[in-house]
């Protein structure tokens, strides 16, 4: 299932496809006319809408492409690099943005496209580009805690603002493009045609109409269709998956937990899919507990991508079930706390003067092997013990930490 990790195929075949996707971007912002100063500046005067119109079609075009080759099963949506939205930098950067292609005529990826074809005002516009670049990473320190924590939100996108299916936010975004096809064409004739009768409105070509039918069509047959639940997702995993957890390459020993617990570069996230009454018994410190209908939500969505994330049962058996869940999503680094609550309290938790331990006796069962006089939850020393005094286990280390290697294009790469 694409998107396909060029890397894969080593350092020659990627700088080669990535050479050959430049020169083809390029080349069609020149033929679109982009690497005029112009046409970019023309359509904040509503003069010339060139801009809007090739910007808006290669939007409407690849939304569709996108979304429907992810409802076929044919791309993984949780594959795709998508920025992490930081409101504040975002609205300033944009004004920024938008103020330099007013007084400029370029943004940094058309001024590149001009200076290739020559232009002395998109060199003038690039020279400028890398002077700003050298001066926000020079004075970038002071305002750090801005860029990084103002507005953010994570990976965010329309769909989760408005909690619908993305084939919805597709026909939204079609209409809209529609609209503003019609808005611009008209704007063009009553600004350019100084006699009143050309201001009349024309009559739409059957090209156009056609098009624009077509398009809604599509979205409509999007958002009928559906994105992939997580239950197809599943399904289109399953044998990947199956094979991880039969191989036992994702169940960690309490003891290779309890390392990255303690190590101050990793973040570990424990995710507790137990029931309320056994997590309210004990759990974890600083664990989340979450139903398997809860392992869509934000709040597994908004974590660091880095982030270790052991997901945790009774035994091994509903832990399982929420990995399988997660790594249908493509949630980086999602493992398995190997024997789960009752393998970690008979590890750590002999100390415990209200635990009362019993055998284990099939480690995937989450069958409870363990009993607390009071409920204390993460108040005991077996939630967070101290790896100086508990036993040293032997264990092979499994985790291994990946990072998504998202892409960005466009004028925001």
């Amino acid at each position: 299932m694409a998107p396909i990790h060029l890397s894969s195929y080593g350092t020659l075949v990627t700088t080669v496809v990535y050479i050959l996707i430049g020169i083809g971007f390029g080349a069609s912002l020149e033929q679109a006319g982009f690497g005029n100063s112009r046409n970019i500046a023309g359509q904040f005067y509503l003069k010339n809408q060139r801009v809007v119109k090739v910007m808006f079609t290669a939007i409407v075009v690849a939304l569709l492409l996108l979304f429907w080759s992810v409802a076929m099963g044919f791309l993984d949506y949780n594959r795709i690099g998508i920025e992490e939205t930081h409101l504040g930098p975002v609205i300033l950067g944009g004004l920024l943005l938008g103020m330099g292609m007013v007084l400029g005529g370029y943004c940094p990826g058309t001024s590149i496209v001009a200076t290739f074809t020559l232009a002395w005002d998109g060199l003038l516009f690039v020279i400028g580009v890398m002077l700003g670049l050298f001066l926000f990473g020079e004075t970038s320190s002071y305002y750090e805690n801005f860029w990084n924590n103002s507005g953010y939100y994570g990976r965010f996108t329309l769909q989760d603002w408005l909690g619908v299916d993305a084939g919805y936010v597709v026909v939204a975004v079609i209409i809209m493009a529609i609209l503003m096809f019609a808005g611009a064409e008209f704007f063009e004739r009553i600004l350019n045609d100084p006699q009143k009768e050309e201001r009349k409105p024309r009559k739409v070509s059957r090209g156009k109409a056609f098009g624009a039918i077509l398009l809604l069509v599509a979205a409509v047959g999007l958002a009928y269709r559906g994105q992939p639940t997580p239950e197809r997702l599943m399904k289109w995993h399953q044998k990947e998956i199956d094979q991880k957890i039969a191989n036992r390459e994702v169940q960690i020993d309490p003891g290779e937990l309890l390392e990255l617990m303690e190590d101050k570069l990793v973040t570990v996230v424990c995710i507790d899919v137990r029931d309320p009454a056994d997590y309210n018994l004990f759990h974890l410190i600083n664990s989340y507990n979450l139903s398997l209908d809860q392992l869509d939500s934000k709040v597994i969505k908004n974590l660091p991508t880095t982030a270790v994330k052991v997901v945790m049962s009774n035994g091994e058996e509903r832990a399982e079930k929420a990995y399988r869940i997660l790594a249908s999503m493509e949630v980086p680094n999602v493992y398995i706390l190997e024997g789960g609550i009752n393998n970690w309290l008979h590890a750590y938790g002999e100390g415990e003067k209200s635990l009362v331990l019993k055998p284990i006796k099939d480690p995937r069962s989450d069958e409870r092997c363990y009993d607390f006089a009071v409920a204390l939850g993460d108040r005991n020393e077996a939630a967070d013990p101290d790896p100086h005094h508990v036993p040293k286990r032997k264990f092979t280390k499994k985790v291994v930490i990946a990072k998504p290697k998202a892409v960005a294009a466009g004028c925001g790469g």
